[in-house]
């Protein structure tokens, strides 16, 4: 969605009633944290909370002391985190492990097609319209951001087939330029201290392992393109190029 360069209007300081209406609005959308977690994510004294508005579009983009941190696609209350967010606050939106190399596809502008994703051990519910962060298997923070477009019944029906997630935002696109441009691999969490719980399997199966010190063994750098390009060991790419950019 941000893969072009965009234009804004400028940004405004928003009022202490509308940041607290915002903050009440997104602990609807996103239950997962705490009340304490949301005060240490945006704080309610201290830190300025601005909007900002894209030229040419509905989209607008609320930033926390400069850094881009929520948006709104079509200012319709629709809110999705940034990267910036998720690094802060990874549980803020549940989690979609994908395979090794799928990120050198979404940062293409691709969305997450069904057969890059790894399945844990139990299985793994599809709710459309739901948001979600997408990460690799090998890392322990999320790399996208996007929007389920399928449901539990379409997988049982087709099977993991087909595009499963539309992705609206991820690391390196212009609205993670629109930040202070930090890396993931900078940021508390990167590392992991173990296997993702119920992806034990799927380590062995693409030969990568979690150190003592919770770095992965092997497996590419985040937005590392690797040679040969297929975004899955089995059943087809895991993303596809976009033929028309959004």
């Amino acid at each position: 969605m941000f893969k072009k360069p965009f234009k804004t209007s400028g940004s405004n300081v928003v009022k202490k009633s509308v940041k607290r209406n915002l903050v009440n609005t997104l602990k609807k959308k996103y239950p997962n944290l705490s009340d304490e977690e949301w005060s240490e994510l945006i704080p309610a004294k201290g830190a300025e909370l601005t909007i900002t508005k894209v030229q040419g579009s509905h989209t607008v983009i609320y930033s926390l002391d400069g850094q881009p941190f929520f948006f709104d696609a079509d200012n319709r209350g629709e809110l999705y985190p940034t990267v910036y967010a998720m690094w802060k606050a990874p549980r803020l939106a549940e989690t979609i492990i994908v395979q090794p190399n799928v990120f050198t596809f979404l940062e293409r502008g691709a969305d997450l097609f069904l057969p890059g994703v790894l399945t844990p051990t139990g299985g793994m519910k599809w709710e459309k319209g739901a948001p979600r962060s997408v990460t690799l298997l090998q890392y322990g923070l999320p790399l996208a951001v996007g929007e389920v477009i399928v449901d539990d019944q379409y997988v049982a029906q087709n099977g993991m087939k087909g595009k499963g997630v539309r992705i609206v935002h991820h690391y390196k696109d212009k609205l993670w330029e629109m930040g202070n441009r930090s890396h993931p691999q900078n940021q508390k969490g990167w590392k992991l201290g173990q296997a993702w719980a119920g992806y034990e399997e799927h380590y062995a199966t693409h030969g990568l392992t979690v150190g003592e010190e919770g770095e992965s063994t092997s497996g590419p750098a985040a937005g590392e393109e690797e040679e040969g390009g297929d975004a899955g060991t089995s059943g087809g790419d895991g993303a596809q190029d976009k033929g028309k950019e959004e």
